[in-house]
């Protein structure tokens, strides 16, 4: 190491008993380590809060509303029932774009409607934001809402 090189002969730290010139590179190796751990440190502490439910990147969250704005003003006129988007949560995980959506409409659906509506938000979301992997569920309650307690 050219840094180490410089230190001379017969100082402390580098006498007969310790020279530092033997371990300089496992020292560096160590620095190296610790001031790099942060990240991955900080990726696992984002992945569990994503497990958990935590939202963690409102600016993807937006993208996917202003998305999904954009779809429902174009295709508005199209639809027998008004939709109305309840949550919506993205995560990227890699190339894909994970979106959970919550959505209500007005009237009665069939399974088929249903169906079509899905397959069609996502092809126009994979256009709009790229690959992605598509939650779709007709509901009133947003993402993390605790379920409805029965009534009985």
């Amino acid at each position: 190491m050219p840094l180490v090189s410089v230190i001379p002969e017969g100082t402390v730290v580098t006498s007969n008993s310790f020279n530092i010139k033997d371990i300089a590179d496992s020292i560096i190796v160590l620095i190296l380590c610790a001031l790099l751990v942060g990240e991955p440190v900080r990726q696992i502490r984002l992945e569990f809060g994503r497990l958990s439910g935590r939202r963690s990147d409102p600016a993807l969250d937006a993208t996917v509303r202003a998305a999904i704005a954009a779809v429902q003003a174009e295709h508005r006129d199209e639809l027998d029932h008004e939709l109305s988007l309840i949550d919506a949560l993205a995560i990227s995980r890699g190339k894909i774009i994970e979106v959970d959506l919550r959505v209500s409409y007005t009237g009665t659906m069939s399974v088929v409607e249903q169906d079509e509506l899905r397959a069609h938000t996502f092809e126009e979301l994979r256009d709009r934001i790229g690959p992605l992997r598509l939650t779709l569920v007709f509901s009133d309650l947003p993402i993390h809402a605790p379920p409805m307690a029965e009534t009985g």
